[in-house]
């Protein structure tokens, strides 16, 4: 076991390392007999970790660990879902052996004409599936082979999901006339003949004495239901099926949408006997005038618990005296439609009738969630404020709120004061715009914190018990050309451990970080200029985030920076900080890059490619080079393609370019000393060639190798 005596003789040898290390990756010019003894050192440590580290997680209960896989990959694109399973079968073989034996992980069946060798994954998914249920997703007609293959397996669809991208009926996905006999989802959303539709309906589902609910011309449908009683159906409202509706008595989850040239007149259905009793919906997302909105939450005052809807501003007052009658509404998300310009008068009294409901006491205990989209208005400072008071003042139990307003200077975070409970807030502006005064939320039970704005937001906020914070950067350079800044104070954010930071930026440009929070456990980073800017600033000042043990990377950074930062990081472990157990990466990296990357995680320090082979000015000459395939995206990774070249382009011009860049440093801090003023001058030469803005001879991404991989202190192992 490892003594303190150890752990100091350990950190001593780390110090002896940092006065002679230059952070070039060379270490042969080091004292040869001082870099062994550390590395032993790293061995005995990690030796000692091992042996009180026994467990695996293949020792996880078989349920506990197939929902362990299927929450990883939950969030996964329909296609990469798939590539995520079949990558994860590669860890080992016993991950391999638990994963084949899994059979619900296999359920996702995708039909899709992009998919390479659709046929066989999707026999192997079918096979692998077992007797489960399964989910069934056309985007495409697929073949008569695959169909036949698909056909068997029909029986065991509970979800179905057609799409069409042209003109097709239903029935032309399907080698023979196909029954699901257990099917609770279907939707099918693509253009289709007149009648088709609802002719599969009626023959091939459980749903058929629903299908006079789907009318002759109709491209978009979703039913929900078991055992043939629908209990949730998405549709355009019309005037052949919307009398139909409140007839249907197991209905609880109604999505009504409306087309703006098919207004269905609701006086006209009015007369029938079953138009004022309960409907019994729970959930009602209406897409549709505000008259029919009114109407059928009206008809479910007693059950309605998710109400999504839209309307104009002027709607207001009414929405208000709506919300007062829904007794169990837990959930509200409010669209504010574009109004016209209001004639003074009108706004008038518009707002005379808001002050006036200020005055009213709470009337729900149930609503939580407030969702209210209103970036299409211009409102003044004092309206938007009334506005949101108004939504507000229904419920004393907010716990998740959402606002996306046009311009964040019409917000008073004052209006949130009175919500004690309020765990998540969401806030979102479009308009480049600033807070007038700093502000602090003092809520102690508000642990996440979203902001989307223009450049500075962040820098005006501040939360005493935020635990996640997420900052999404617009892009605002045409109207604000100063440079992108993000500040994160620690007095502002006391106990902030999880941040992500996402820079929209149209254009590479630096951003100016400063990060004073030592709490900080996990970053997660996106956009190029904002990755860059950050592992730039980590690795000049590499004690600022001392606890920093998960990096998360969703674009491609600078590996020669990256790798200057672990080292550095390393080195100060000696004072305190930490050492980065994983980093998260959005696409597989070359076996060379990875373990480069694992020995430093794991605190090893030997010879590595240089700084230069790792930059991206290093690898200018094969990005530029038209005889070399791939698309920039694969280069820039280190992992590359065949994808072909675009178009043809004059090589002359981009190398004498790179005739004109700084020379590449040699030491590691030269190299983060000369990192702006190069990082500008490649960004000019790639910006051509399809970096951001989409290039002139080489493709941007051939998204084939979009399956996020990471790498941790273990990779080793």
């Amino acid at each position: 076991m490892l003594t303190s005596t150890d752990t100091l003789r350990y950190f001593d040898t780390m110090r002896s390392i940092a006065n002679s290390y230059n952070y070039s990756g060379d270490v042969t010019y080091m004292d040869a007999h001082l870099l062994e003894k550390y590395n032993q050192a790293v061995r005995s440590r990690r030796a000692e970790e091992e042996s009180r580290q026994k467990w695996s997680p293949d020792q996880l209960p078989y349920g506990l660990w197939t929902a362990i896989i299927e929450e990883v990959i939950s969030d996964e694109g329909r296609l990469r879902r798939h590539q995520s399973l079949l990558l994860l079968t590669l860890v080992s073989s016993r991950w391999a052996s638990l994963l084949l034996q899994s059979a619900t992980l296999w359920t996702n069946i995708i039909v899709e004409s992009s998919c390479e060798d659709l046929e066989a994954m999707v026999a192997t998914f079918l096979h692998l599936s077992g007797d489960c249920s399964l989910t069934l997703d056309y985007s495409s007609v697929p073949p008569l082979s695959l169909q036949t293959i698909i056909q068997p397996y029909l029986s065991r669809v509970n979800v179905l999901t057609i799409r069409p991208a042209t003109h097709r009926s239903p029935a032309q996905f399907f080698v023979a006339e196909p029954v699901f006999p257990i099917l609770k989802y279907f939707t099918f959303h693509g253009p289709t003949p007149g009648g088709a539709l609802a002719t599969f309906i009626s023959h091939c589902t459980p749903f058929a004495k629903y299908a006079s609910l789907v009318p002759e011309q109709c491209d978009y449908v979703s039913m929900k239901g078991s055992h043939g009683i629908l209990t949730g159906i998405t549709k355009i409202l019309n005037s052949q099926s919307i009398s139909q509706l409140p007839k249907i008595e197991s209905l609880k989850e109604v999505v009504l949408l409306e087309r703006s040239y098919e207004r269905v007149d609701k006086d006209a259905i009015l007369g029938g006997s079953n138009n004022h009793g309960s409907l019994g919906w729970s959930t009602l997302y209406a897409d549709i005038s505000w008259h029919w909105t009114e109407y059928f939450a009206n008809r479910c005052t007693q059950t309605l618990k998710i109400l999504q809807l839209s309307l104009e501003w002027i709607q207001l007052p009414d929405l208000h005296k709506l919300l007062s009658k829904l007794y169990v509404l837990n959930c509200l998300h409010v669209s504010f439609e574009y109004t016209q310009n209001i004639i003074q008068p009108v706004k008038n009294d518009l707002i005379q009738s808001i002050r006036n409901n200020l005055m009213a006491k709470p009337t729900h205990s149930n609503l939580q969630e407030l969702y209210v989209q209103a970036n299409t208005l211009r409102l003044s400072s004092s309206d938007l404020e009334y506005t949101l008071r108004l939504l507000l003042q229904h419920s004393e139990s907010w716990r998740w709120i959402e606002i996306d307003v046009f311009g964040i200077s019409n917000l008073n975070p004052d209006i949130f004061k009175a919500l004690p409970l309020l765990q998540s807030l969401v806030l979102k502006t479009e308009h480049d715009s600033e807070l007038l005064n700093p502000h602090i939320f003092q809520i102690e039970s508000l642990e996440s914190v979203a902001l989307t704005g223009s450049n500075g937001m962040i820098n005006y906020f501040g939360g005493i018990a935020t635990i996640k914070l997420t900052y999404t950067l617009n892009d605002n350079s045409q109207t604000n050309p100063e440079q992108p800044a993000i500040h994160i104070l620690k007095d502002r954010w006391p106990k902030l451990q999880h941040l992500s930071l996402h820079g929209k930026l149209n254009s590479p440009q630096r951003v100016d970080l400063y990060i004073s929070t030592s709490t900080l456990t996990q970053l997660s980073l996106s956009g190029h200029s904002l990755i860059a800017s950050t592992i730039h600033y980590i690795a000049q000042q590499p004690e600022i985030l001392p606890g920093l043990q998960f990096l998360r990377l969703m674009d491609c950074p600078e590996w020669d920076i990256l790798l200057v930062m672990l080292e550095k990081r390393l080195v100060a472990q000696a004072n305190g900080v930490l050492p980065l157990e994983t980093i998260h990466f959005r696409r597989p990296l070359s076996p060379l890059l990875k373990r480069t990357l694992a020995m430093r995680l794991a605190g090893y320090l030997t010879n590595r490619p240089s700084n230069h082979k790792l930059s991206t000015q290093g690898n200018l000459e094969g990005i530029l080079d038209p005889t070399v395939t791939g698309c920039l995206d694969c280069h820039l990774w280190h992992h590359f393609c065949d994808w072909p070249i675009a178009v043809p382009y004059d090589q002359g011009n981009s190398q004498s370019a790179v005739d004109d860049l700084a020379p590449y440093p040699n030491t590691g801090d030269e190299v983060l000393y000369s990192w702006e003023i190069r990082y500008h001058q490649v960004a000019r030469i790639l910006m051509p060639t399809g970096m951001n803005a989409g290039g002139h001879h080489r493709f941007s991404s051939c998204q084939r190798f979009d399956v996020p991989s990471e790498v941790s202190r273990y990779s080793l192992d």
